[in-house]
């Protein structure tokens, strides 16, 4: 996979915010190679937290959801789950449906 553009490179981030970026299975190892190289220990967010947003029950593949854990855990990416938003509905999104996971690379883990 190709490295992130030079504009995210050449600068140090200390949260990187996704919210469902993948929709398809295919797009899993992309998503996470990308994610990786960001928090990875050389990457332009190596001591950062990703916060990822996603609703397991509105992919198009049942499976992504444990795809995803299983490509972060195999890119060596921690991860965790946050507590829920409040119970709250805009329009079409129930936030009640929505998981939020921070994800950080073995640069970040206390040690």
């Amino acid at each position: 996979a190709a490295p992130p553009p030079e504009e995210v490179l050449s600068k140090t981030w200390d949260v990187v915010l996704c919210a469902e970026s993948v929709t398809r299975s295919s797009d899993v190892p992309l998503f996470v190679s990308a994610l990786a190289s960001l928090l990875g220990p050389d990457g332009a967010a190596a001591s950062a937290t990703a916060i990822y947003a996603h609703n397991p029950m509105d992919s198009q593949s049942p499976e992504l959801h444990m795809q995803l854990k299983s490509e972060f855990e195999a890119r060596g990416l921690s991860y965790a789950s946050l507590p829920s938003p409040p119970s709250q509905s805009t329009g079409e999104l129930s936030f009640e449906t929505v998981e939020l996971w921070t994800l950080q690379g073995s640069s970040a883990q206390p040690r």
